[in-house]
């Protein structure tokens, strides 16, 4: 019976009111950065994968455009990283009687080193808030892809062995997230 009497009914409507306004603050800025999510993705050529992917970073939910810009641009850092480091990798150690394997490996290698250099500045950009160059920097990431593809399609693929599919894999997502930067650039006003 004590407990009862301690039961006041306006408190408890009280926490009721704060546990609702409280949501309906959380789902408003959600459904805001998903309908930013939603306007990006819808003008790439991959609307699933551009979802998935920037949805794999944990902050995607909350983001507004400049931080979804940050999470677009990381996001396309580490896969460059990533790629620069399997390339060099599979340069050193490589036979060096497999020449033409040795060169498109060695491009691929040079051109992630230029995207993740043009990352870095994309990221001093952000920093700026000036957005000048974003537009730029994003397609630097497509053509090093599309040039990497280049150089591998004269090259029998016998002595590549299970390289190839990773090569294409890396090239088609690097291309994919370029163009999510490319878009999301865009979102915050920067030139082409």
């Amino acid at each position: 019976m004590v407990a009862l009497q301690s039961f006041r009914p306006h408190s408890f409507l009280f926490s009721i009111l704060i546990i609702v306004f409280f949501f309906s603050f959380t789902i408003s800025i959600s459904s805001a950065a998903t309908e930013t999510v939603q306007k990006v993705c819808n003008q790439t050529s991959y609307y699933r994968y551009c979802v998935a992917t920037l949805y794999s970073d944990p902050r995607t939910p909350n983001a507004d455009p400049y931080f979804l810009a940050y999470i677009s641009f990381g996001l396309a850092y580490l896969n460059a990283s990533n790629s620069h480091d399997f390339f060099s990798h599979a340069v050193n150690n490589t036979r060096p009687h497999h020449h033409k394997l040795v060169q498109s490996l060695t491009i691929c290698q040079d051109g992630y080193k230029r995207v993740v250099s043009a990352l870095e500045t994309a990221y001093e950009d952000l920093n700026t808030e000036s957005f000048a160059k974003l537009g730029r920097l994003s397609r630097v990431a497509g053509r090093a892809a599309d040039k990497c593809n280049r150089a591998f399609s004269g090259v029998v693929k016998a002595p590549v062995g299970s390289a190839a599919p990773a090569v294409a894999v890396r090239n088609r997502d690097m291309k994919r997230l370029s163009e999510i930067c490319s878009v999301v650039s865009k979102l915050l006003g920067a030139s082409k």
